[in-house]
């Protein structure tokens, strides 16, 4: 319920609201486009004295302006009777508050610190026992009889994967059992096909053939089958892959080479399976395959 003082209309807007101390930027390293941060003068334990507030450049563009100098110095008034009046003193950058699958939002940045807010550490050591000791014996001096919880940032961050990361294992697991049952079936077909042309085989190094040729005569009608069912997997590989990264705000788009490398990988999968079991048969002496025959 926030609008612009003085921009000429009564659109009201909704925006998220993070109450920060005046080293909160510094710490977290985001970037000031316009502007001050906070400082300690700025904040005060009554919250109706509380007046500047910094906005993230998607607040910029949602309240209607172009640049982040332009901001600096205009009030927003909130409530149905613009009772609250907060004045903006800088524009910091965009940053991820939540995970990908969800827009960066419109943010306004209020000055508040208190003994119920968590306080983050940035770290730059090798020694994290030793700082996280540290830490809890500063922290039991203020807060004596308190328990002393602590969480890492990062750990944080990719807790919020954790489905796509079991998703990534199920998918891998039942991959590599897929290829490792049609490996089996092209062994078992090559095999097959390789007994029941064995006079074929036998009759062709009599009249020259060398074991290349046959191996790429017999291997030939394989590897089409292998590359017609990579070539009609591939619509539905980039349909169900568009629709996964539909639930993602920021995502990749699919380009051809992250189709066309695991064909290729399947093929020469196929292939290698297929001129193992034909070399072997393409070794054995003609005499022997066509006495026998």
């Amino acid at each position: 319920n926030l609008r612009i003082e003085g921009k000429g209309d009564d659109r009201h807007y909704t925006v998220s609201q993070v109450g920060v101390d005046y080293d909160y930027f510094k710490t977290m390293e985001v970037k000031l486009l316009a502007g001050r941060a906070f400082e300690p003068t700025d904040h005060h334990p009554d919250f109706i004295k509380l007046n500047p507030i910094i906005i993230n450049r998607n607040a910029l563009k949602l309240f209607g302006f172009t640049d982040p100098q332009e901001a600096i110095g205009h009030n927003i008034l909130q409530g149905d009777d613009d009772t609250r009046s907060w004045t903006i003193i800088g524009v910091v950058q965009d940053y991820h508050q939540e995970a990908l699958q969800k827009p960066m939002e419109p943010i306004v940045f209020r000055p508040s610190y208190s003994t119920f807010s968590p306080i983050s550490v940035r770290v730059n050591s090798s020694d994290i026992p030793n700082v996280i000791s540290k830490a809890e014996r500063i922290y039991k001096e203020f807060f004596p009889g308190n328990s002393f919880e602590y969480t890492f940032l990062e750990d944080r961050y990719n807790n919020q994967y954790n489905d796509e990361k079991r998703f990534r294992r199920v998918v891998s697991i039942f991959t590599v059992l897929a290829v490792i049952v049609a490996c089996l079936g092209l062994i078992g077909l090559s095999y097959y096909t390789v007994v029941i042309r064995m006079k074929e085989i036998g009759i062709r190094k009599v009249f020259g053939a060398s074991v290349t040729n046959i191996i790429s005569i017999l291997s030939a009608d394989f590897v089409k089958l292998v590359f017609i069912a990579a070539v009609l997997s591939l619509p539905v590989s980039y349909y169900s892959m568009n629709q996964w990264l539909e639930a993602y705000a920021y995502r990749i788009r699919p380009g051809l080479a992250l189709f066309m490398l695991p064909v290729l990988i399947v093929l020469f999968v196929a292939a290698g399976t297929i001129c193992i079991q034909v070399l072997k048969t393409a070794m054995i002496n003609p005499v022997e395959t066509l006495k026998h025959e």
